[in-house]
């Protein structure tokens, strides 16, 4: 990164909810050519993996109705927004 550009931050999603850490804390991303931070990340706590578990175990019931080809179609368009 040049002078004058800052560090992009990532969200963590919880339950489809983008937001950062539960205690707000981030862990930096150092491009090892450069030595400078890149990118901030949300540095989970114990608290924000119990709250991926539950969503995760809410959203496991729909996730199943959808069947192969559902799921499958999801996942190639979440892949298409990146």
């Amino acid at each position: 990164m040049g002078d004058g550009e800052t560090a992009v931050g990532f969200s963590q999603v919880i339950g489809g909810v983008a937001g950062p850490a539960q205690d707000g804390r981030v862990l930096d991303s150092v491009d090892p050519s450069t030595g400078t931070v890149w990118a901030t990340i949300p540095r989970g706590t114990a608290a924000d993996v119990d709250a991926a578990v539950r969503a995760a175990h809410a959203a496991r019931r729909d996730w199943a109705r959808l069947g192969p080809a559902g799921r499958a179609r999801r996942l190639r368009r979440l892949a298409e927004l990146f």
